[in-house]
């Protein structure tokens, strides 16, 4: 008899489920460019900044970087459709619903942009440029 028998959290299901929603994130490339912001903040602040600063930093960039790409996701779901290298992404494979990765993107961006604000008018409206320029320019 398994210790883990009978586990809700290892219904397949749910595991390709989260799994879908970190595709539609792009973990790895969200990463990377909330690594570059904070770099970049780093370079023009300085390192003695309060935990609360670096904590608030990361998680508005976590935020909004990923909210926006999931919004493009949202997109180019029918040109991913067509093209090989896409084709399998959440979207395109149904794995999500259009309004679900709709509402993800939403929150996570408008989450991301507030708490920029709240922590800079400047910050903030460089990440509302950033996430502008993401999806519409």
């Amino acid at each position: 008899m398994s210790l883990l028998a009978g586990s809700e959290s290892l219904d397949p299901r749910r595991t390709s489920r989260w799994r879908a929603y970190g595709i539609l994130l792009k973990s790895l490339q969200t990463g990377l460019l909330v690594l570059t912001g904070v770099a970049g903040f780093a370079s023009a602040q300085g390192l003695p900044a309060g935990l609360e600063l670096w904590a608030g930093l990361v998680l508005s960039l976590m935020l909004s970087i990923g909210g926006s790409t999931v919004l493009n996701m949202v997109y180019d779901r029918d040109i991913d459709r067509l093209m090989q290298r896409t084709c399998s992404r959440p979207l395109p494979q149904g794995s999500l619903s259009v309004q679900e990765a709709l509402l993800l993107g939403t929150l996570m961006t408008a989450g991301g942009i507030l708490l920029a604000f709240r922590l800079s008018p400047l910050f903030g409206a460089l990440i509302a440029a950033g996430v502008f320029f993401n999806l519409v320019v």
